[in-house]
C-alpha cells in the first residue's frame, strides 16, 4: 500500500481495487467536496474494510462527474446521507 498521500491514476485505482478484492477486502471510495489540500477540486479517497483507515492515495478532478468516470468499474453507488455523512462528503462507492 502507498505510504504518501498522492494522486493516483484511474488505472492505479483499478489495480488497488483488484488487489483488495483478491485479498478478500472491500474498498469504499468516498468522494469529498473541496478538501483543504485541493480547494475547488473533488477527491475520491479509498478506505479498506479491514479498518486500517484511509489508503494514502486519492483520485482528483474538478467535477464530480469526471471523478465518477475515474473510479473502477462495477462499484455500487451510496448517496450522501445527512444523518451519517459530514457536509463535505458527496457520496460513497463500493
Amino acid at each position: 500500500m502507498k505510504r504518501i498521500d498522492e494522486i493516483i491514476s484511474p488505472q492505479e485505482a483499478k489495480d488497488l481495487q483488484d488487489v483488495a478484492l483478491n485479498g478478500n477486502d472491500v474498498i469504499t471510495w468516498t468522494i469529498y467536496r473541496f478538501p483543504s489540500r485541493a480547494p475547488m477540486m473533488y477527491i475520491a479517497r479509498p478506505f479498506s474494510r479491514r479498518g486500517d483507515g484511509p489508503i494514502m492515495a486519492h483520485l482528483q478532478a474538478d467535477s464530480v462527474q469526471m471523478l465518477r468516470s475515474m473510479l473502477p468499474r462495477g462499484l455500487v453507488h451510496y448517496p450522501y446521507d445527512p444523518q451519517y455523512d459530514e457536509p463535505y462528503i458527496v457520496e460513497h462507492w463500493k
